[in-house]
């Protein structure tokens, strides 16, 4: 997994939401009117792998994809809320080296994922504004996907079913998820997120044959409007 997804991201994300906490009031948030509100989101993802393809000097190349999704608001208290959802969500990676005689290898897949996160929301001071910290677990099932390479000595690139016979990849995803929001007029929310897959996702036989677990680990941006 590349420094950025497995380090990087979520530390940001935990030190913003430390950072953040002398901005909030000691009151709880003003829930919406709504009681269930659903928000609408769509953003980009940057995905990568951890292969052993790559060294720890030299991390998966990542690349970028889409995001988009509703999730639904369920209070447990003036605080502490559960938010289930369903997104269509672009994950894979690049592999950087040779494999078989072949190089630039770029594998896409989109899935159909329910996070199942729950969340915390702190408002800010003299404003009817939050910030948001929200953790837990997704599942995904892959619905398309290609894959892309270009064999030595071609300038042809060739491409195959990501989740064929064939294919790199496994269709099941499931693992963790860590989101950092600001929440707006408690309507517009804009999320930075970092997802950490807990299952093999890439298939032994491409791999070498080793034992290696290689997981999807994705980072996305959003933003979403609350109805």
């Amino acid at each position: 997994m590349n420094y950025l997804s497995k380090k990087g991201l979520p530390s940001v994300i935990l030190l913003l939401s430390i950072a953040t906490y002398p901005l909030m009031a000691q009151q709880t948030v003003v829930a919406p009117k709504k009681k269930f509100p659903v928000e609408l989101r769509a953003g980009f993802t940057s995905a990568s792998f951890d292969t052993p393809y790559n060294d720890e000097n030299t991390p998966s190349p990542s690349k970028a994809g889409f995001y988009i999704g509703a999730i639904v608001e369920c209070p447990l208290s003036k605080t502490f809320y559960f938010q289930p959802g369903l997104v269509l969500i672009s994950k894979g990676g690049k592999l950087d080296a040779d494999y078989e005689n072949d190089r630039a290898i770029t594998i896409n897949g989109v899935y159909l994922q329910a996070p199942l996160y729950f969340a915390v929301k702190l408002p800010l001071r003299r404003y009817d504004n939050s910030i948001n910290f929200n953790f837990g677990p997704y599942l995904a099932y892959a619905v398309a996907g290609k894959t892309t390479y270009k064999p030595s000595g071609s300038n042809t690139s060739l491409s195959f079913d990501t989740f064929g016979d064939g294919g790199p990849l496994n269709r099941l995803d499931a693992g963790l998820g860590l989101e950092f929001q600001f929440e707006l007029k408690h309507k517009i929310v804009f999320t930075l997120g970092s997802e950490m897959g807990m299952t093999r996702s890439m298939k032994k036989e491409w791999i070498s044959g080793t034992n290696d677990l290689v997981a999807n680990s994705t980072n996305y941006l959003s933003v979403g409007y609350k109805f």
